[in-house]
């Protein structure tokens, strides 16, 4: 894999635990998100990056099943999770995807992603204003 979008997501959030597979409109989140990260052209693959914790159990398993490679990590560390996926996959690009994002448009990531691969720049982000 060359460009991988990397979501990352868990069980325990504070303000609403297990949000990740709330139902949204028959589907749940963390599928919705999956869905139109896929739509992007300029990703090649993507990978879900959840902790090791056993209340994500359920998370990695129903990532699994619906075909998405799934990285454990620490609970407290997500940039060792990216990293950990990164080069378990051999990813040269990662696009961080957080698993709320469920407003991702795919125009704006093929844009994010074909800027980033310019020989002027090694971080691009996308900003709301």
């Amino acid at each position: 894999m060359k460009t991988v979008a990397i979501i990352q997501a868990r069980m325990g959030s504070q303000r609403l635990p297990g949000k990740v597979l709330q139902d949204i409109a028959g589907k749940p989140m963390i599928d919705r998100v999956v869905e139109r990260v896929k739509r992007c052209e300029s990703i090649d693959g993507v990978i879900v990056a959840t902790s090791d914790a056993d209340t994500d159990n359920v998370l990695a398993d129903h990532c699994r099943s619906i075909g998405v490679k799934v990285v454990r990590g620490s609970e407290n560390d997500v940039l060792s999770r990216y990293a950990l996926a990164a080069s378990k996959y051999h990813c040269e690009t990662v696009v961080r995807i957080t698993s709320d994002m469920k407003s991702q448009k795919t125009p704006a990531c093929n844009t994010l992603v074909t800027f980033s691969h310019s020989d002027c720049f090694r971080v691009a982000s996308m900003l709301r204003r």
